[in-house]
């Protein structure tokens, strides 16, 4: 139920304020009772821990350690599920508390033993930095800081991120403190409770048991630290040692947090500890964000931080955190499991009375793990009704789950990089994954997606005959999105924020002295950290096909084989589910990337196959499509394992034999690439001396492919005296010219682009827009020798070329280095499937290029030009666009055929 929004601003916040003052005097109010009226016997008490050794509490802090507000939190583990992976990490809250407090009491220690720079040359003011009562201040807060978990720590308050009414809260809370992030729940809980009256009670309580009074405002700068806000007007960032970027929170959590779970730790505490520094600067000296914060006027302030020398540690809290993130508080059973307690939550939060936050504090761990009437109700704040059997037995189920570890597994998997991508230079496959992302983070498009998947995974489990596990109308708590998260960042504690301390007592902020550490350590878990669907383990499978679907039909998006890895699937299980949903039918209207892999493609050698046609286009860079941004070309063009089977698949159509065919003849594709036109040239250079010297020109215009080759043969130019330069350019000066293309074919480009220099009618006029010469730049074409030279080419391209060049007047040469091309005739010669793989061909080239270029051919049009222009089954394409005369299905885009090696037209 929503709290009222109407009113003063902070209505949601001041209600929140009232139920955790209640919520201190349910807690506080027996043992306040018990402490009353009696002298307390609470004396100081030395603990050992397993990870500091031995710690130290004052009889004070003792008096608080022992009420309830504290001793629930030995009932909620540090890590939330994190013992379902490593079975030892089964350490509490209250135990990272007293480490908190050890580390706070180091971490002034430290600073007071040295005492504050006070000069340039490094003299130090001799008596505590931070006194007495500061240090009180400061050990309270520390052990106090987690009073606002609930069960399981985060997983509880995390699994509320999405709830309406607690996003409200946050959101005004942050309004309310003007905090530039919103505050988590635990957090905005924790500052309100040890502000309640129930709590300043225990506080006097405390205190009478010492001769020492109580700090002044304790309570409320307790709460202050709590939210990592300044407390003291002269120690200016005191509040970063309870949070900041090296607060003794993170001192104790990294440390406690991986030995419990029996990983290393990288991070150097004691080596911090004694790197830690103060410096008295005075306002003026202040580094200009904490100038500007200041507002009472002293004679000095003292900044804390580290020492310049030992800069490097605040680097290694970094590492160490980006590492604990990977390892273990993003592993993905760790977040799987985590996925059913959030299914609980939201279903408590739900049907729950009262407000969604009060939900955490309703339960232990270990009650979630025994959710029978009694606890359900207590968890819900009411009673059980009639009503509650539509959704009771999912949270029991779940509950139950959690206590046999009978777990969620991963059913599908994503990431913002995927590894293996062949298609992560398409502009189109960046687009339909940034769009996939961003989807995921959006609750309402999350949810939609996620519907998809469902209405798909009934519908699979319904044709393969596999029960369900619940009600359909309830897999949504059953098979749940979980999305790449990087670690959070809370305000003010990334360590850039940290400030360096220079022997003569400057500070700097960390992050002028390194400010790549952020980002790197950001990107380390952007790159790693993957997005999940869980779900129960006999749905694993059946999930994955219907994530995949939904994902590319609307999304666009291909997944790499690798995903399958990253979902722990088993390649040949997922392709049973495939064909027992092809043998049903399911695919018949379905794309056929989604279909089953054929048979033909299953074999033992296929991978070896696959990589040979990759070898053979290793060099191909062809035309990348379209994206927001406009055409543009680049690797999005390279072919890789992924596009290659997605286009064989297409001849699966012709049966197995046709697919063997069309690997066999796709290894035999000739690229034209940068070595081919620079030997070409080199070649007719040294058989024709009079062209040493000239000036090399693209045949065309910039958006043709002899522009970029023009360029390549470049690598000639100090050999043999070139001159590289555009054909306005090579016209003002007398040397000849040569004009370097990489393939001929039937002359009728080449003649094309002649007729239309000179400014003559052409005489079969392409789909190409080009432009003239200027009158007399075609009078200077016809006054000194011309080359055309190309790579490859057939001897009739070339001899029309020259007859016509002659007929214009121009004195011209026409080169080609090798007129030796693969066909389909010749690389089929002999092949068993031959006949049926050119008629395959012959087939899906003329229906591919019914429209061609925005016009309708007819078809005359399209039979002969069924294996390419000339129907001679040429295999061949450039570095950067296939030409016509190619084999059709190469290059040509339509009636549903997707070409390897689309071209980019020169309209």
């Amino acid at each position: 139920m929503n709290d009222a929004a109407a009113g003063r601003p902070d209505d949601l916040v001041r209600a929140h304020e009232e139920r955790v003052n209640a919520l201190a005097e349910r807690l506080l109010r027996p043992y306040l009772s018990a402490l009353s009226g009696r002298p307390s016997s609470k004396q100081a008490k030395e603990f050992n821990d397993p990870i500091w050794g031995t710690l130290y509490l004052h009889s004070e802090e003792i008096v608080v350690l022992d009420s309830p507000v504290l001793q629930r939190l030995r009932r909620i583990r540090q890590l939330g599920v994190g013992h379902y992976v490593y079975p030892a990490a089964t350490h509490t809250r209250l135990e990272h508390s007293l480490g908190v407090v050890h580390q706070v009491q180091r971490m002034v220690s430290s600073i007071n033993d040295r005492g504050a720079i006070s000069g340039e040359n490094g003299q130090t003011t001799p008596g505590d930095v931070i006194d007495e009562d500061l240090l009180r201040v400061l050990r309270m807060a520390a052990l106090c800081h987690d009073v606002g978990h609930g069960f399981m720590s985060h997983v509880s308050e995390y699994a509320l991120d999405s709830n309406r009414d607690c996003e409200d809260l946050r959101l005004q809370f942050q309004q309310f403190i003007q905090r530039p992030q919103k505050s988590q729940l635990s957090e905005m809980t924790a500052h309100f409770l040890v502000k309640s009256p129930a709590f300043a009670e225990l506080i006097d309580i405390a205190y009478s048991t010492t001769p020492r009074h109580p700090p002044e405002d304790l309570t409320e700068r307790m709460g202050q630290l709590i939210l990592g806000r300044p407390i003291d007007e002269k120690v200016l960032l005191l509040h970063e040692f309870i949070s900041g970027p090296f607060d003794a929170d993170k001192m104790d959590y990294l440390a406690r947090d991986a030995m419990m779970c029996g990983v290393p730790n990288i991070t150097d505490i004691p080596r911090l500890v004694q790197k830690l520094r103060a410096t008295e600067r005075s306002k003026e000296q202040l580094p200009d964000g904490l100038r500007r914060a200041v507002k009472a006027q002293r004679a000095a302030y003292v900044v804390t931080g580290v020492a310049a020398s030992g800069g490097r540690t605040l680097d290694e809290i970094a590492l160490a955190r980006t590492l604990l993130f990977d390892k273990v508080y993003r592993h993905q059973k760790v977040r799987a499991v985590e996925s059913m307690v959030t299914q609980i939550v939201i279903l408590l939060a739900e049907h729950g009375a009262g407000h969604a936050s009060d939900i955490p504090f309703r339960l232990s761990d270990d009650q979630l793990l025994e959710l029978n009437d009694d606890a359900l109700e207590q968890a819900l704040g009411r009673q059980l009704v009639d009503d509650d059997a539509s959704w009771a037995p999912v949270v029991r189920d779940l509950s139950r789950c959690l206590r046999d570890r009978d777990l969620f597994v991963r059913g599908f998997a994503f990431a913002s990089v995927m590894t293996g991508d062949d298609y992560r230079d398409d502009p189109d496959q960046k687009d339909a994954l940034r769009a996939f992302l961003d989807a995921c983070t959006m609750p309402a498009a999350a949810a939609e997606f996620m519907g998809e998947v469902i209405q798909l995974l009934v519908g699979i489990a319904d044709i393969l005959d596999q029960p369900l596990p619940v009600d359909p109308s309830q897999l949504a708590h059953y098979v749940c999105l979980s999305r790449p998260k990087p670690a959070p960042r809370l305000d003010g504690s990334d360590t850039g924020r940290a400030h360096l301390i220079e022997a003569d007592g400057k500070a700097t902020q960390a992050s002028v002295d390194a400010a790549e550490t952020s980002p790197w350590a950001d990107a380390y878990i952007a790159t790693r950290d993957l997005g999940h669907i869980f779900c129960p383990r006999q749905l694993a499978h059946l999930v994955y096909v219907a994530a995949e679907n939904v994902v590319f039909e609307r999304f666009g998006l291909r997944l790499p084989s690798s995903m399958q890895h990253y979902a722990k699937q088993v390649p040949s299980e997922v392709d049973t589910v495939r064909r027992k949903l092809q043998e049903a039918g399911w695919y018949d209207d379905r794309p056929l990337e989604l279909r089953p892999i054929p048979e033909a493609l299953r074999a033992g050698d296929i991978e070896d196959r696959l990589q040979k046609v990759v070898d053979a286009l290793t060099n191909y860079q062809g035309p990348a499509r379209a994206d927001d941004a406009g055409s543009k070309a680049g690797g999005a063009g390279s072919v890789g394992r992924a596009q290659v089977l997605s286009y064989v698949r297409q001849f699966a159509e012709g049966g197995d034999d046709v697919v063997n065919a069309a690997l066999d003849v796709l290894a035999q594709v000739r690229v034209i690439d940068r070595d081919a036109v620079v030997s070409s040239l080199r070649a007719f250079l040294d058989s024709n001396e009079t062209f040493r010297g000239a000036s090399i020109a693209p045949l065309g215009s910039p958006k043709d492919s002899s522009a970029v080759l023009t360029y390549f043969v470049g690598d000639l130019a100090e050999e043999y005296e070139l001159n590289i330069r555009s054909l306005d350019q090579a016209l003002i000066y007398p040397e000849p010219i040569v004009l370097v293309d990489d393939f001929i074919g039937t002359g009728r480009q080449a003649v094309d682009i002649l007729q239309v220099y000179m400014g003559v009618e052409r005489d079969d006029p392409l789909d190409e827009e080009r432009e003239t010469l200027p009158d007399d730049g075609r009078a200077l074409l016809t006054t000194r020798p011309v080359a055309f030279v190309f790579a490859t080419g057939t001897e009739a391209g070339r001899m029309k070329l020259e007859e016509k060049a002659a007929e214009l007047g121009i004195d011209a040469t026409a080169y080609v280095h090798t007129s030796e091309i693969p066909s389909l005739d010749s690389v089929l010669n002999g092949h068993p499937h031959r006949v049926a793989f050119i008629e395959f061909a012959r087939k899906k080239g003329y229906e591919a290029t019914a429209m061609l270029n925005g016009e309708e051919r007819d078809d005359e049009w399209r039979t002969e030009r069924s294996l390419g222009y000339g129907n001679r089954g040429l295999l061949l394409t450039s570095a950067f666009n296939t030409p016509t005369a190619a084999t059709t299905i190469l290059w040509a885009d339509g009636a549903g055929w997707v070409p390897l090696m689309p071209r980019r037209t020169k309209r």
